[in-house]
């Protein structure tokens, strides 16, 4: 929390660093992907690249998801991490939620 405070490391963590909806903060790891595909303006093969890319990554999440049901610790990280890639790609393209028990409300209302 300091950091975004401190004058000289607020510019380093500006927009890297987000808090969480239940409180504390975490390093903003799909900023990046975010930035890049908000800023692709047209349809090329850059931006089916990237889409490529981040479908992958939620595809994966995805699966990981499934396979924590049974292990609640390992099941909550995965939940969370979920609701966060839910709502960094809310609404680009047709991205397809990850989907599980209570990330269909995470997604719509932090969005």
């Amino acid at each position: 929390d300091q950091c975004l405070k401190d004058g000289q490391f607020k510019k380093v963590f500006e927009g890297q660093i987000r808090r969480s909806i239940d409180g504390p903060l975490y390093l903003h790891v799909l900023r990046i992907n975010q930035v890049r595909i908000k800023e692709m303006t047209s349809d090329g093969p850059d931006r089916e690249k990237l889409l490529a890319t981040i479908t992958t990554m939620r595809n994966h999440i995805q699966r990981r998801l499934n396979e924590a049901g049974d292990e609640p610790s390992h099941f909550e990280k995965v939940h969370w991490f979920a609701g966060y890639w839910n709502d960094v790609f809310h609404g680009v393209d047709d991205l397809r939620p990850i989907e599980g028990p209570g990330l269909e409300t995470f997604y719509v209302a932090s969005g």
